[in-house]
């Protein structure tokens, strides 16, 4: 069986007070995005969408210099546009 994950990450996380979406928050070392697509590869998952909205300059760029070690698509939430 091969799976597929579709990661929601469009949201402002305004309850953390930070100016960087939640999926950006360091844990240890690594954001939770990283966190999260590793966890993914480990089980085999084969492919990842993103669904970036907030900031999702910052997301991207944080997967250009982390490449996630699984296939991933951002796709934009239009509401953000």
């Amino acid at each position: 069986m091969t799976m597929r994950a579709i990661l929601l990450a469009a949201g402002t996380g305004r309850r953390l007070q930070r100016s960087v979406p939640k999926c950006l928050v360091d844990i240890g070392g690594m954001t939770l995005l990283s966190r999260t697509l590793r966890a993914l590869a480990a089980v085999k998952v084969i492919e990842a969408w993103i669904v970036v909205g907030y900031r999702r300059d910052l997301i991207i760029a944080e997967l250009d210099r982390f490449p996630s070690p699984l296939p991933v698509v951002c796709v934009s939430n239009e509401a953000y546009l």
